[in-house]
């Protein structure tokens, strides 16, 4: 996890209600809120099949 991704996260932890626009698989596959809870994203269509190649 780089800076930019660990700010994305701790920031859907302080907002609460927010979802991430990303096309990075990792925050619904890796990074948790909280430690434990998956950080809610919105994603382009094909971007988990693309990943999981």
């Amino acid at each position: 996890m780089d800076l930019a991704e660990a700010c994305l996260v701790r920031l859907s932890e302080i907002h609460a209600d927010c979802v991430l626009v990303t096309a990075g698989s990792d925050f619904r596959d890796v990074y948790r809120r909280y430690g434990r809870r998956a950080t809610p994203t919105m994603m382009p269509s094909g971007v988990w099949r693309r990943s999981r190649r």
